[in-house]
This record gives C-alpha cells, structure tokens and sequence, in this order.
C-alpha cells in the first residue's frame, strides 16, 4: 500500500487474499464534524490484515465514529463489496450495486455536492465514448477543465492540488517525475552514492549521501539545510534509511548495531540497538520496521526497542537475502 508523506495513513491497499479497501474524505454540505483525534489514513492498515470483506466489516464494528473525521470506505473481494460511510457520529454499511457498471465516488475540501454533478457528468460522458478501461481512467484522472480548475478531478485552487509524483532514487542521482512521466525534479549527489531520498510534508526533498551529509532542498532544488549525522557505515546493498514528514531521518547504523533517528537540524532524538540493520522504515503507529540481511530477518520494535513482531528467513539457503522493508 502507497503510505501518505505527510500523515504516514493510506487511502488504498490490497492484500494477497484478494481485498482491496480505498478511502475518501467525506465533506458532506452544512455544518462540518469535529475531524477526531485519530487520522483516517490509519483505518485501512488497521483493517488490511483481514482476508475476507465479511472479516473487515466485522473488525471495523469497533470502529469509534467520533475518532476520525467523516469518511467514506469501500470494501470489495471476489465474492462481495461493501461501502462504509461515517458522518463523524455514526458508521454505517451500505451496500453496493451488484451490477458491473462503473461507479464513481469523488471528494473535495469544496464540500461533494460542489464537486460531484460536475465531475459524475463528466464520468459518464467519457465511459459512454471509451468504455471502462484504464486508459479511459487515466484519461479521467488526467482532466482538468481550464475555466474551472477548482472543480477539476485533477483539480488546482490556491490552497490545495492534486499530485501524484514519484520520487526515484538512482544512487547516484534523485529524480521526481510527474504522471506522465516527466521529470519535474533532479538532484545529483554529491559523493556517487546516495542511501535515501524522500519528501517532508513541507515539500522539501531530503537525501542522505553515503558519507553521512543529510541534505534539505527546496522544490526548486536550493539547498536550505545542511548537516552531517557522521560516516553512514552501512556495507551492505539494499540499505536504505526512512525520511519521515517532519524531515526526521532513521539511520539503520550497520556497523555499529543500532537504529539511529535525528530531527531536521541533526539532533539525535532516538536511538535503539539492532542487528546489523540494513534497512528501516516508521510504521503510523510509532513502530519501526527493521530488516536485517545478515541475519535475513525482519522485525517490528516499539520506541523502546522491544520486539513486538518477527519474521526469519530461510538461513539455510546459502544466496537467501531479505530486502523487504515496508508494511
């Protein structure tokens, strides 16, 4: 599942029991609901882990409408499809249109009722012309009405726009390319080696050079901030530090044996031991994922560093390696 930069949530998932789960925001007309203490963007990790529609409505029975802000959730496996709406007070089932026509559900900080005749109208219209392909919802997703960009699904108003980049470590240079492809950021590093690259929910991109330089660039790739947390000793392929939205980064310290975590101007903040961590990444509820090649296992531990989750490889198996690093 894609995991939101900013709030560390997801809006979409798929598990291998054949489960996809995707969320909206739900921004219904009068009065708003208090937004909860809880973000959304946690509801579908919490429920992804069951293997049926059937398993994740009953788990999501003990969801508090009161701790997330209204939201609407659909649910689908082979057998069954389901739709969940919260208005903030209550979560309710409904469900969904046995027949294969498509659906559209949209949302917009605008309020839905500005956003769906628009966008509905528009839906139609193109999978009358095309058919329902993922060319045509591409093409949906792509459009953007110029005298109406507010109400656009790739929309564009002064406090908000829709993005969908995707940043790409090379090693030796950071590129962020745009939808179509095009490359809308570059950055090359500076030492012929960079450990991570990743996006902080101020639009700055930070990159961790393999001499241990965490560096914070602008979107027009200015350097804003500099500082050296020491020598990444990693000596392993596959490493790979965790750039959290804050602009804290997570150091998997190979050498020393240890998982080392420093805020946006360099102070450490956190630090636990591990064994030969070679890569790293904070789970939304505070944990840290921890993947060790040398021992070919891979572990969740809390902020204390105690084990609450393990797999182990195959150590038998004399070219087994673990790279895996996300949950």
């Amino acid at each position: 599942m894609p995991i939101d930069p900013a709030a560390g949530g997801t809006w979409i998932a798929a598990n291998d029991a054949g489960v996809v789960m995707a969320l909206l925001n739900l921004n219904p007309a009068g009065p708003s609901t208090a937004a909860g203490n809880i973000s959304r963007g946690e509801i579908i990790p919490a429920l992804i882990g069951c293997s049926t529609v059937a398993d994740a409505l009953a788990s999501s029975s003990h969801l508090h409408a009161a701790d997330y802000g209204p939201f609407r959730l659909l649910l689908i496996d082979r057998d069954r499809r389901a739709h969940l709406i919260s208005d903030g007070r209550q979560v309710r089932v409904h469900r969904l249109p046995s027949q294969s026509r498509a659906i559209l559900f949209t949302s917009s900080g605008l309020g839905d009722h500005v956003v769906e005749p628009p966008r509905q109208a528009l839906f139609d219209e193109m999978t009358r012309a095309r058919g329902i392909s993922a060319a045509t919802q591409d093409a949906f997703h792509r459009h953007a009405w110029t005298q109406r960009p507010h109400l656009s699904v790739c929309m564009r108003r002064a406090d908000a726009r829709t993005v969908s980049h995707t940043l790409v470590n090379l090693r030796n240079q950071v590129v962020e390319l745009d939808r179509a492809g095009k490359e809308v950021f570059s950055y090359s590093s500076q030492t012929g080696m960079i450990i991570s690259a990743g996006k902080t929910r101020k639009g700055h991109t930070v990159v961790v050079e393999y001499t241990g330089e965490c560096i914070h660039l602008d979107e027009s790739g200015r350097e804003v901030k500099k500082f050296s947390i020491g020598a990444v000793t990693l000596g392993t392929v596959g490493s790979h530090a965790d750039i959290l939205p804050n602009g804290h980064v997570v150091i998997p310290q190979y050498a020393q044996n240890k998982l080392t975590e420093y805020d946006a101007n360099g102070r450490k903040v956190w630090e636990v031991s591990a064994n030969r961590p070679t890569a790293v990444m904070r789970l939304p509820n505070g944990n840290t994922l921890v993947t060790s090649r040398l021992s070919r296992s891979i572990e969740e531990i809390d902020r204390s560093g105690r084990q609450v989750w393990q797999y182990q490889g195959d150590n038998a198996a004399p070219n087994y390696m673990l790279y895996a690093r996300r949950r």
